[in-house]
C-alpha cells in the first residue's frame, strides 16, 4: 500500500531511516531512494539484508556535477517509479517510531484527501549510537535545536495553513502528488519549495493538510553532519519566485 520515498544529497543519513523502517509495525511497504552520491558498495554494506527486497536504491536521472543543490531533480527521478496508492517521503537524517507507517496508513483510510506532516522537533542526541536505534526516546537523550509550533498541535487540519506543513516525514495521496509534479527537472529546490509546492494545490482543492503531533517524529541536526550546500538559500528565494508566479491565480492576495 505504501511507497516510502526518500530523495538524497546526504546517503550517511539513510542508515537512521533504515534503522526505523526494520522495526515497522506495518510492513507493506516499498523502500524508493534516489542518492546523489549513488554507491552501491555503500548501499550493502550499510542497509541492512531484510530491507534489500523492498528497496529500489537508485541514482538520478540527470547527472549535474556542477550544481552543488541537486534535491529536486533528485525527487523527479523518484517519482517516476512510484505506484502504491499512499507516498511516505521520508528524508534523510530522520528518526520515527515503529507505529510511524501505521499511523500514516490508518489516517489515509480514515480520508483519502488527506496530506499529513509528521515532523516534529530539529534535535541532537547526546548519545547517537545508543539512542537512535530505540523505539523509544525520551528528552533526557535529547537536546532540543528547534521546538516549532508542530510540536504542539495534535491531529490538526490547517486549511490555508500550509506554511506549517513539512514534507521531511510525510505522507500524500499518490494520484494528488501525480497530478502536481513539477515537469523542469532541472530545478533544484530550496526549502521554499519543500514546504510549499504541495500544500498550495491541496489547500485550494479542499484537500485536508493534518500535523501529527503525536508522532513525534525528530531530525537530526544537520550542522553536526554535514553543511547546507552552497546556493541553497540562493535557490529557495529562486523558487519562491517560482511559487509566486505558478500560483499567482490561486491566491493572489497571499505572499507565498
Amino acid at each position: 500500500m505504501i511507497d516510502v520515498f526518500t530523495p538524497t544529497i546526504r546517503h550517511e543519513g539513510i542508515r537512521i531511516i533504515a534503522d526505523c523502517l526494520e522495526r515497522q509495525i506495518y510492513k507493506d511497504f516499498r523502500w524508493i531512494i534516489v542518492d546523489h552520491d549513488y554507491n552501491i558498495n555503500w548501499f550493502t554494506k550499510n542497509i541492512p539484508f531484510s530491507l534489500w527486497r523492498k528497496t529500489l536504491y537508485l541514482r538520478p536521472k540527470i547527472q549535474r556535477p556542477e550544481r552543488k543543490y541537486k534535491l529536486w531533480n533528485t525527487r523527479n527521478t523518484g517519482y517516476q517509479f512510484l505506484e502504491r496508492p499512499l507516498v511516505v517521503e521520508i528524508q534523510d537524517y530522520h528518526w520515527f517510531r515503529s507505529d510511524t507507517l501505521i499511523r500514516l496508513a490508518t489516517a489515509f483510510e480514515k480520508n483519502q484527501k488527506s496530506i499529513v506532516s509528521a515532523y516534529y522537533k530539529i534535535v541532537t542526541f547526546k548519545n547517537f549510537e545508543s539512542a537512535h536505534r530505540r523505539d523509544n526516546i525520551d528528552d533526557i537523550d535529547l537536546e532540543i535545536i528547534d521546538e516549532t509550533a508542530r510540536a504542539h498541535v495534535q491531529n490538526k487540519i490547517v486549511h490555508g495553513g500550509y506554511t506549517m506543513y513539512e514534507m521531511n516525514v510525510s505522507s500524500m495521496p499518490l494520484e494528488f502528488l501525480l497530478r502536481h509534479t513539477p515537469v523542469d527537472e532541472d530545478m533544484d529546490n530550496g526549502y521554499l519549495i519543500d514546504t510549499h509546492y504541495f500544500s498550495i494545490p491541496a489547500v485550494h482543492e479542499k484537500y485536508d493538510i493534518l500535523i501529527d503531533g503525536e508522532a513525534k517524529v525528530y531530525s537530526f541536526e544537520h550542522k553536526l553532519f554535514e553543511k547546507r550546500p552552497d546556493g541553497w538559500r540562493t535557490d529557495g528565494e529562486r523558487n519562491q519566485a517560482f511559487l509566486k508566479e505558478k500560483y499567482k491565480n490561486i491566491f493572489p492576495e497571499r505572499n507565498i
